[in-house]
């Protein structure tokens, strides 16, 4: 293989090391058709001692999300063991000097009908990825209250999968309309669920509260190592039932994901918040500590 420019040229399809420019999927494939694709973003982190390359974080459980969505999708499974090998082959290969974003794509590559079986093609791109400007320049979202979501019978929200954000762009894009940068989905039976792409979390004197995941959202693995950090900081972790209402008596509230990280809410509809709240900041720190320390 040639020497690439940057370690965001080098792509993994099917474990073979190709040039990302070579990556293609047909207009009429079956992912593109239907949506018939999964997908996990994990993050790679530098290592607190400067010098070496950037390494995964949270590679195992990304692929146990993986294995579950393509079978919630009634998509034929991958072997994670072989994936788990193609994420080390990648950065073995890119050896990323920078903080950085890996995409593993699982889609039906093949021309096809929706009840054709698909022939599935695995994907891993690298990007680089530093702070988003919510901790990069220290400013605070502004999040507007958006519809409800739909109901969990026909795709359940603990699949991963690209059709969940046809509905959500929609209100995404209204919400950005109204001068807002995110958005807060609710539950068909009006309960507060999650932003598109990131879970909620309030801040209640030490209580550090999330929807429930029978509210339609996803089993965020940001989500997890935070409710994990919790305790070590004074905090009472608690997945329950939210409402719009909560939002008034708040005292902070940030959305997180592998992609955000952490995203502190200065704003939801006219209601001003400290963005980043103490609460929030602890956490971030813990956070980043957690995931540094290899």
């Amino acid at each position: 293989m040639a020497e690439l420019d940057s370690f965001y040229d080098t792509a993994i399809c099917d474990g073979v090391a190709v040039p990302v420019g070579s990556l293609a999927l047909s207009v009429e494939s079956q992912a593109l058709r239907y949506g018939l694709s999964v997908f996990e973003g994990l993050r790679g982190y530098l290592p607190a001692e400067p010098g070496g390359p950037a390494v995964p974080f949270a590679v195992a459980a990304h692929l146990r999300r993986l294995v579950s969505s393509l079978a919630l999708a009634a998509l034929p499974p991958v072997d994670p063991d072989a994936v788990a090998g193609w994420v080390d082959q990648l950065f073995q290969t890119a050896r990323p000097s920078s903080d950085c974003y890996l995409r593993i794509a699982v889609s039906a590559a093949g021309v096809g009908g929706l009840t054709d079986q698909p022939r599935m093609q695995t994907t891993l791109t690298l990007r680089p990825m530093g702070r988003k400007r919510w901790l990069a320049e220290g400013v605070g979202l502004a999040l507007g209250l958006g519809p409800c979501k739909g109901s969990d019978e026909l795709l359940s929200h603990q699949c991963k999968c690209i059709a969940h954000y046809a509905g959500a762009r929609r209100a995404l894009l209204a919400a950005k309309a109204d001068g807002f940068d995110s958005v807060l989905l609710r539950a068909a039976d009006g309960r507060l669920a999650e932003a598109p792409t990131a879970n909620l979390f309030l801040v209640r004197g030490e209580e550090l509260l999330t929807p429930t995941l029978d509210s339609g959202v996803l089993a965020g693995i940001t989500r997890q190592a935070l409710l994990d950090l919790a305790p070590g900081l004074g905090l009472r972790p608690r997945e329950t039932d939210l409402w719009p209402a909560d939002l008034d008596d708040a005292d902070e509230v940030f959305l997180c994901g592998t992609g955000i990280e952490v995203g502190p809410v200065a704003r939801v509809g006219t209601r001003s918040l400290p963005a980043p709240g103490p609460v929030t900041k602890g956490l971030v720190e813990a956070y980043f500590a957690a995931v540094r320390s290899g």
